[in-house]
């Protein structure tokens, strides 16, 4: 009896010992298909898949679900300059994201192509010769001329979606009446827009070529401003 009790015991203690056990969190989240996304001057980082996160500060006691959950567990910590979690917690972290990917999902309702500039505004220029003429080259035409372009494959490739413009042509929009456009979309439940806006920049090295994609990364939270942060009106039309 004494030596079945010392063994429930032992056995006890080794499963407790293998759950608190220290993990490497990238390696972990790697492996778990989860981002991390970690600020190491700050201390502090998110983990992210499917479009859900849980933020927490090294060393503290709580994390944040989601952006709106408060829940009680030990954080991730900063140990020989390495990121290490216990295994319970890189478990519960994919538990959270398994139990909440069968919830709905925003699914892309709408896509409004911005091609740049337009109108009075040209963007950047650019003088070429061609067939021996000089011909002045605008960025505004470009960028339209990729939209519609752009427009039409998007059409064809998804039937069931919104496909929309700001501009279809060459007119002049500020910048407040291309978010006027988008925020007016009418959109499904659970329905999302996406937002493409279409530019050419200007290089100081003529060899220059190749393209640029900027988007907002996963752990990114937007603030809402008070319209009374900025005196500045050209900023208040776009808060």
């Amino acid at each position: 009896m004494k030596r079945r009790l010392s063994l429930t015991v032992l056995f006890f203690l080794i499963a407790a010992f293998a759950w608190s056990a220290a993990v490497n969190v990238s390696d972990s989240a790697k492996a778990a298909g989860i981002n991390l996304y970690w600020d190491p001057l700050a201390e502090t980082g998110i983990l992210e898949r499917n479009g859900h996160h849980i933020s927490f500060r090294a060393g503290d006691s709580f994390v944040i679900r989601d952006f709106d959950s408060y829940i009680e567990e030990d954080a991730p910590y900063v140990e020989n300059n390495q990121l290490m979690a216990s295994l319970s917690f890189m478990n519960n972290a994919d538990s959270f994201f398994k139990s909440v990917e069968n919830q709905s999902h925003l699914r892309i309702g709408a896509i409004l192509i911005d091609p740049g500039h337009g109108g009075k505004d040209p963007g950047a220029s650019a003088v070429w010769t061609i067939g021996g003429k000089r011909v002045t080259v605008q960025e505004k035409d470009i960028c339209l001329n990729i939209g519609l372009k752009l427009r039409d494959y998007l059409k064809t490739a998804y039937p069931d979606k919104q496909i929309l413009m700001t501009r279809s042509t060459d007119v002049y929009l500020k910048l407040e009446e291309r978010t006027d456009i988008a925020n007016s979309v009418k959109l499904g439940e659970n329905e999302a827009i996406l937002y493409v806006s279409i530019h050419v920049n200007a290089s100081l090295d003529k060899n220059a070529c190749g393209y640029e994609v900027w988007y907002l990364s996963p752990d990114y939270r937007r603030q809402v401003l008070d319209k009374t942060v900025s005196d500045d009106a050209n900023v208040q039309s776009i808060l």
